[in-house]
């Protein structure tokens, strides 16, 4: 008996918080980002996903709320160091929040970072023009006309 209730306990948890997760994405979607950073924040606290990451690191970014947004990116990419994409995250936080030093510290950090792994690259150009950030090495040659 005792083992059927767990079981009901356990289920209805997974079933409501699988709920939250679709209403919070549908907040989300709906560009209801208050929200949704109010469901995310409680199924981040509940059980850690990466899934949740993203839209609720857009939410933060789009009330304005890059002090969290960029805690949430230092979160993550404590939690998952070889995915450069996060600690990316925290740099485009720190530029949304007018940090220009800061995040231009943690672009170059990334950046150099970048192995040549194809894929690796592809993600963090991606991020780059998600959020339309234009990163260029110029080199001494490439700034004389002629």
């Amino acid at each position: 008996m005792r083992l059927l209730f767990a079981f009901l306990l356990i289920s209805s948890f997974a079933v409501a918080q699988q709920n939250n997760q679709k209403i919070a994405y549908q907040y989300y979607v709906n560009g209801e980002h208050e929200k949704a950073i109010v469901l995310y924040k409680d199924l981040m606290d509940e059980r850690f996903s990466v899934a949740y990451f993203f839209p609720y690191f857009q939410s933060l970014i789009s009330v304005e709320d890059y002090k969290s947004a960029e805690l949430l990116a230092k979160k993550v990419a404590r939690k998952y160091p070889n995915s450069l994409n996060y600690q990316l995250q925290v740099g485009v936080a720190q530029l949304k929040a007018g940090d220009t030093k800061k995040s231009e510290k943690t672009f170059k950090k990334v950046t150099s970072k970048v192995d040549g792994n194809r894929s690796q690259a592809i993600n963090l150009a991606n991020t780059f023009n998600r959020y339309s950030l234009l990163i260029f090495k110029c080199t001494p040659d490439s700034t004389k006309s002629g």
